[in-house]
């Protein structure tokens, strides 16, 4: 196997309490965890660490050890818009990442991402990336305090989804990283190897299948072939976690097993 660690996101089984879902990623055999805590989406919602940061990292951490479970990273979220002018929005998001954050360090989680942020409708694309930009940097700055990187996400959609805005974000903001996931660009329409740009700022990925209607594919729907991935990582000297993301109430709604894709998957990232 690449020079990688697999993880895994207790997305996978989304509809089930989170000890059941880390049972779900230990079954896998999978030792470390990308913790997913996106607002009403997830088992950890950010808003909920607000005052309750060390009783949510004591308790979580306390699921993960008891499995013998590592958590390497969290996926999250500010609960309201990045990209707007409200002071109150960004004093509530500030807010809110900065709890994020201390349940990161209090995890001993090292990689925290998030989204870049998306266009307001009233503002242009330049304007919104200016407001976007003045937040990651304050997100950035309380991170580094706690000894985590911060990354963003490209999805699609995003300010950061054209490889080009990606990479403008991380050469304005120093110390910010990428979370490399290819599965964004298939549906954006973005040939992914105008993506490897970006891989030498990757602290992070994410993996799994995509295809042109939807940002999360069966496995059997070859779109994303898992040896280019394998290669691409090795050729840009990547040894940080590549966390499988199969969320749970996509393959429900479009009638198939995330479990059992994350397992061909993971079998597919472990050949040499």
């Amino acid at each position: 196997m690449a020079g990688f660690r697999i993880a895994c996101s207790p997305g996978v089984a989304q509809s089930h309490p989170l000890p059941t879902a880390l049972d779900t990623v230990r079954d896998l055999g999978i030792e470390y965890v990308d913790l997913l805590a996106i607002e009403n989406w997830s088992h950890l919602d950010p808003s909920s660490l607000l005052g309750r940061v060390h009783e949510q990292a004591e308790r979580i951490s306390a699921l993960a050890a008891d499995r013998n479970l590592k958590l390497v990273a969290l996926n999250t979220n500010v609960p309201r818009p990045l990209v707007n002018p409200s002071q109150e929005t960004r004093k509530y998001n500030k807010a809110v990442m900065q709890a994020c954050l201390d349940f990161a360090h209090a995890c001993a989680i090292k990689i925290v991402t998030m989204d870049p942020g998306r266009c307001a409708e009233s503002l242009s694309e330049e304007v919104s990336f200016k407001f976007a930009k003045r937040e990651l940097l304050e997100f950035v700055r309380l991170a580094r305090e706690r000894d985590v990187t911060m990354t963003i996400e490209t999805h699609m959609g995003s300010l950061a989804e054209k490889p080009r805005n990606a990479l403008r974000f991380v050469e304005e903001i120093p110390g910010l990283k990428i979370a490399y996931d290819p599965s964004h660009y298939i549906p954006a329409g973005i040939p992914l190897d105008d993506t490897l740009c970006l891989l030498p700022h990757a602290a992070h990925a994410h993996i799994r299948n995509a295809s042109e209607d939807s940002y999360q594919e069966r496995m059997d729907r070859k779109v994303i072939d898992a040896a280019w991935f394998k290669k691409a990582l090795r050729d840009h000297a990547y040894t940080g976690y590549v966390s499988i993301e199969y969320l749970e109430k996509i393959a429900v709604r479009d009638g198939y097993d995330p479990v059992e894709q994350s397992r061909i998957l993971k079998a597919l990232l472990e050949e040499n």
